[in-house]
């Protein structure tokens, strides 16, 4: 072939190449302008809606009018249609003051005041005004118009094929936009409200909050009961997905396969808001809690003075076995509830030698499941039991850390390898709680021993957090935390009898004052152009936390280290 034909093919490959790239930019660039284009014309149609009717459209009204606009219709046409709505008319008609106030009240989510009307009573009698009153927010009302529209935007997508202007749902949209306005809810929070509205068994927000600390505290009630009435710790799900060890038994049937206890009460315990009184039956009438009993002789006194050395570590009073005695006697449909009354009624240093107790079953949970062994296994429970008699706060007891390594060396495992990590965290209010992943040895911290930690000596725990504020408010869109804690918080302790800081794996701390994640920033609207808004609003959303860090930590194996999670 000559050369003038190879470089004329070569050249025409060259080009075909370049000719190929720019398409394919060409078409990334058109995908990038529809878009924006149809993100800027769903935003008009919404904003549209909310000005005029005061509700989402439907779906197909949506997808018409954005097609509409993004083919290259005029929004004049859609203002000119939706002025027309009889919602619109009925607001408006025959006075320019309900014009103003009902332009305000759907798209800010208030009332114009004296300078909003000035303002605006002259422009009123146009059709098109409540467009360009959304166009010319301040700040505070252009967060909040963002904020109502970004809900509608939620509503359709949990309506689906439903039509929002459904009389059924008019009270439930009517009721979660009036929360939504400059110091209000964000449209987050306003769509669960909704949905909670939709299905009352649907999580509030409030409920989204706390089911954190709900759920520690029924597991906490389901170690308890299992230590009181069995000995040891419920059988737990194995890392692989096992529910147990084959041949053992779950609760009183040591014939069966084991069940994942865990999984049942826990779910239990949630639908039925916490109540122990069915899981307390079941151990109660097990087998494994009959043996337990029969092992005194099946005598009432011996049984509670049993209970007494295996869960506090000393001898049941004379008094206290009368006590005991006497309530059984007169609560005879109710004597399924004495190893729980008996636990939950501890306190002083029996108290302190169940929470010992507990951190040594959260161990043991944490071995049943890294390790698919099952608590209930005929050889494996005498152990198990044995050291958990053992941990007492009294003089002759041993401390949980003590019985952790004997049941990591009875078990055949060494100690943990790796220094303690933060699994979770929450904040409500003032309070931030921290969770470990094993019980935390704070009395190492208490360097000047008085049952207390001080935050930034003894304790160093950090925090990093950001505030959003809206568009144009003083200081930017995002505000960096320079002190998120304040400049006194607090650790929330319980200390034993001897004034030591009793170990667990959580950390709550109690902010202070003028902590960063509890301030309420405040914002001056502008007092010039169209005068909206009022002197000072206060903002009252919550700042958001991005990063927590605790310094300097020690588990119950000696392992020493720093923990971090980012959120």
């Amino acid at each position: 072939m000559p050369i003038a034909d190879i470089v004329a093919q070569k050249k025409e490959a060259a080009i075909q190449e370049i000719v190929t790239k720019q398409q394919a930019k060409d078409q990334l660039e058109d995908q990038a302008h529809t878009l924006v284009a149809t993100t800027n014309a769903t935003n008009t149609v919404l904003t549209a809606y909310l000005a005029y009717t005061g509700l989402p459209p439907s779906q197909p009204d949506l997808t018409t009018w954005v097609d509409f606009l993004v083919k290259g219709g005029s929004t004049t046409t859609l203002i000119a249609t939706l002025a027309k709505n009889p919602a619109y008319l009925a607001n408006t008609a025959g006075s320019a003051v309900n014009a103003v106030q009902y332009a305000f009240h759907n798209l800010f989510g208030r009332e114009a005041n004296a300078g909003d009307l000035a303002y605006w009573l002259p422009l009123a009698t146009n059709p098109s005004f409540p467009m360009k009153l959304a166009a010319a927010a301040s700040p505070a009302d252009a967060w909040a118009l963002a904020q109502r529209v970004q809900f509608l935007d939620g509503v359709d997508g949990l309506l689906g094929s439903d039509d929002p202007t459904a009389v059924q749902y008019r009270g439930a949209l009517a009721y979660t936009l009036s929360k939504i306005h400059f110091g209000g809810e964000t449209a987050e929070q306003a769509l669960v409200d909704f949905n909670h509205l939709l299905d009352p068994n649907a999580q509030t927000l409030l409920e989204q909050l706390n089911a954190p600390y709900i759920a520690q505290q029924q597991t906490l009630a389901l170690d308890l009961a299992f230590l009181a009435y069995l000995r040891r710790p419920p059988t737990m799900p194995t890392a692989e997905g096992n529910t147990g060890t084959p041949g053992t038994g779950g609760t009183g049937d040591t014939a069966a396969a084991a069940t994942d206890e865990y999984t049942i009460w826990t779910t239990h315990l949630k639908q039925a808001n916490g109540n122990p009184d069915v899981l307390l039956q079941t151990l109660a009438s097990s087998s494994e809690f009959a043996q337990i009993y029969s092992a005194v002789g099946g005598d009432l006194s011996k049984s509670i003075d049993d209970l007494y050395h295996f869960l506090f570590g000393r001898a049941a009073s004379a008094d206290e076995i009368a006590n005991w005695v006497g309530w059984v006697n007169a609560n005879p449909t109710k004597n399924y509830l004495l190893p729980w009354q008996i636990a939950v009624s501890a306190s002083g240093t029996d108290y302190a030698s169940l929470q010992q107790k507990l951190l040594v079953v959260e161990d043991l949970k944490q071995i049943e499941q890294s390790k698919g062994l099952d608590a209930s296994d005929p050889h494996i429970k005498p152990i198990v039991m044995q050291l958990l008699g053992e941990v007492s706060a009294y003089p002759d007891g041993k401390t949980a850390q003590e019985v952790i390594q004997d049941i990591d060396l009875s078990l055949g495992y060494g100690t943990k390898p790796t220094p303690p990590e933060i699994t979770s965290v929450m904040r409500v209010g003032d309070t931030l709680s921290i969770t470990f992943d094993q019980a935390i040895d704070w009395n190492y911290l208490d360097k000047n021993h008085d049952g207390k930690l001080a935050i930034g000596s003894e304790l160093i725990v950090g925090a990093k957090g950001v505030w959003e504020a809206p568009e144009g408010a003083s200081g930017g869109k995002t505000i960096a935390m320079t002190n998120p804690l304040g400049s006194s918080p607090t650790a929330v302790v319980s200390v034993d009898d001897q004034g030591k800081i009793l170990p667990n794996s959580q950390l709550v701390i109690k902010m202070s004052s003028d902590a960063d994640l509890v301030h309420a920033y405040t914002y001056t609207p502008p007092t010039s152009g169209s005068g909206t808004g009022t002197s000072s609003e206060s903002i009252t959303e919550i700042p958001t936390l991005t990063e927590v860090v605790v310094i300097g930590i020690k588990d119950l194996d000696g392992q020493i280290g720093d923990a971090a999670m980012s959120l």
